[in-house]
């Protein structure tokens, strides 16, 4: 039997035993989805004739198939009472816990979203008045293609990344790969427009002429979770990509580079991505390998090499993705997102993207051998930032982490919910700290990959979240501007080292259990903690105090700027109750931080 993908919640009889007006509007709900083929658990279908034992039983197995609860009411009485409570509070619990990625939303009648119990108020609502079930029906249904709960979930083990010419020779068509691509791609982006969207037999006939560059996320049944496909632009396409002017469906496959010819070529790479049912770092790394091995095997094998690589990213994650890699920021595109572009020259950007295709590239022409020796220094600076990077792109991974996104990288605004505000809190903090940390890599970069920086943290310090975390928390580093430095007057090692260690003191509020303790060290007037949770307390002093003593000894190779900032954290730390209590019990921490 198919799994439960939708339960509604609802009070089903008034207190004479009658019929609710609820009930009306879940059943109205109910035919809705059905007629679109959705599994529903109504429970006026759903449970007939069960004792209360069995009810109880049905309702817990339904709650925890369900992706989407609906709750269902005309007044607050009604939403709260005995087992309405329990489902969506319940539901809603699994959430928060992370035991489930899913939707609660209310559909409501006589009453106004204000009037809804406080966890619902959290929820997205419709209101009868303005809203049909049509209307609440295709919010559902958007949200199911999104985590795309009809493919089977996919089992890490069970996967493998194959080219479409491996799935062609297992009888998988181009057009078949395309579908699913198509699917998986309504699961990322809600409103794409169909101009940039294309249809799967366009790109089918295009990602056919180059299949060894089309790599697949499959399970043994050949299910597939994720793709990155990647075609050939003429000249005269590139110079409309560079002002953000290609259109996507004017692409054709007979205009199509063929990859197969000896020589530099430019790439474009349409996409790159995992199902958000199924994403994970590793699987991204995974695609990104495949890439990477095949661009490698092309260009010892055929002497097939890339002049440049563009990718347009239509998400926020997904631009934090191509930065990781060396990408830089292209333009603007005139209908969706930004263009990225990737100079795939033997320079320290292309060491970023793999050390060992670089070389393969580097060997490749007599005229590249003196760029060796400078291109190995850069290359230990430029991975360093990429590093930064990489976490930032790696976070939203995490199942703790993953509904949180939203707030920093979208316009969800702030959280309602306590805990999802004080975790956003913390990410928002170490999100910006990476950020502003990595900018004292920033002056030995090349200079096309600073603008790609300030591009995201741009977008990053426009979110509410983040600025609601600069507003809270009193110590702000005061951003640095990228100037041109001699590499030589600096340390990298030092400035990588002092970096990291102050992203090791926001990694620990970034921890659930640890997250209330951050204000006794960020917020001013805050006083000590409650007797019961003064030793942990305690415990997280002893250890930033002692980053600082080793951050501390790093000064003297960084520039004066990073000094200062360094100077204002630790006062502001040294001003903490709860410091100064640790300090008065060991004096010796006190002694160390000179």
């Amino acid at each position: 039997m198919d799994k439960v993908q939708v339960f509604l919640s609802y009070k089903n009889t008034d207190a004479e035993g009658k019929m609710t007006r609820d009930a009306v509007l879940a059943e109205e709900l109910y035919e809705e989805l059905e007629k679109r083929g959705i599994k529903v658990f109504y429970s006026s279908q759903s449970i007939k004739r069960l004792g209360e034992a069995h009810y109880k039983i049905a309702i817990d197995k339904a709650l925890d198939e369900a992706v989407v609860l609906v709750a269902v009411g005309t007044s607050a009485d009604n939403l709260n009472s005995n087992w309405v409570n329990y489902e969506w509070d319940s539901f809603y619990g699994d959430i928060l816990s992370g035991r489930k990625d899913g939707q609660v939303l209310s559909f409501i009648e006589r009453m106004k979203a204000a009037d809804l119990p406080r966890t619902l108020r959290r929820c997205q609502s419709f209101n009868r008045a303005e809203s049909s079930v049509e209307d609440v029906s295709d919010f559902i249904c958007a949200f199911l293609r999104k985590n795309d709960i009809s493919k089977p979930e996919l089992d890490i083990n069970d996967c493998r990344i194959l080219s479409l010419s491996e799935l062609m020779r297992e009888g998988i068509t181009a057009l078949d790969a395309e579908r699913a691509f198509s699917e998986n791609d309504k699961g990322l982006y809600d409103d794409m427009p169909e101009e940039v969207a294309g249809t799967p037999e366009k790109w089918a006939a295009i990602i056919e002429k180059n299949p060894d560059f089309v790599g697949v996320v499959s399970d043994s049944k050949f299910n597939i979770y994720g793709n990155y496909s990647m075609m050939g632009l003429t000249p005269a396409e590139e110079k409309k990509m560079m002002k953000g002017a290609l259109i996507d469906t004017e692409l054709t496959p007979s205009s199509a580079d063929d990859f197969n010819t000896e020589g530099k070529h430019i790439g474009y790479l349409l996409n790159m991505s995992v199902n958000p049912s199924s994403e994970s770092a590793e699987l991204y790394n995974a695609l990104w390998g495949h890439l990477v091995d095949t661009l490698k095997r092309y260009a010892a094998d055929k002497r097939v090499f890339f002049s440049k690589i563009y990718y347009k990213a239509f998400l926020p994650e997904h631009e934090a993705k191509v930065v990781a890699r060396g990408f830089r920021l292209c333009c603007k595109d005139s209908l969706y997102g930004n263009v990225y572009v990737h100079d795939m020259d033997p320079d320290s950007t292309l060491y970023a993207f793999d050390k060992e295709l670089a070389e393969i590239y580097l060997t490749a022409t007599e005229s590249n051998q003196s760029k060796a020796i400078p291109v190995v220094q850069d290359m230990a600076i430029l991975s360093a930032y990429m590093d930064f990077w990489r976490q930032i792109e790696e976070l939203f991974y995490r199942p703790e982490y993953v509904r949180l996104k939203k707030y920093i990288l979208g316009n969800a605004g702030i959280p309602n919910n306590t805990v999802e505000y004080k975790m956003a809190l913390a990410v928002s903090e170490w999100i910006r700290d990476n950020l502003q940390y990595s900018e004292a890599l920033l002056p030995f970069i090349p200079d096309n990959q600073q603008l790609a920086h300030k591009h995201f943290k741009k977008l990053i310090y426009d979110s509410e979240i983040v600025k609601e975390s600069m507003r809270i928390y009193q110590f702000t580093t005061e951003e640095i501007d990228a100037k041109p430095v001699n590499i030589d007057g600096y340390s990298v090692n030092a400035l990588v080292t002092f970096a990291n260690i102050w992203l090791d003191i926001d990694r620990i509020f970034m921890l659930p259990e640890l997250l209330d303790y951050k204000r006794f060290f960020y917020e001013e007037n805050t006083s000590l903690p409650a007797p019961e949770e003064i030793e942990l307390g305690e415990m997280i002093a002893v250890r930033i105090l002692s980053v600082l003593k080793i951050s501390e000894r790093q000064l003297k190779h960084l520039p004066t700027e990073y000094a200062e900032s360094y100077y204002n954290y630790k006062d502001m730390i040294l001003s903490s109750e709860l410091a100064k209590s640790v300090l008065a019990k060991h004096p010796f921490l006190r002694g160390e931080l000179g």
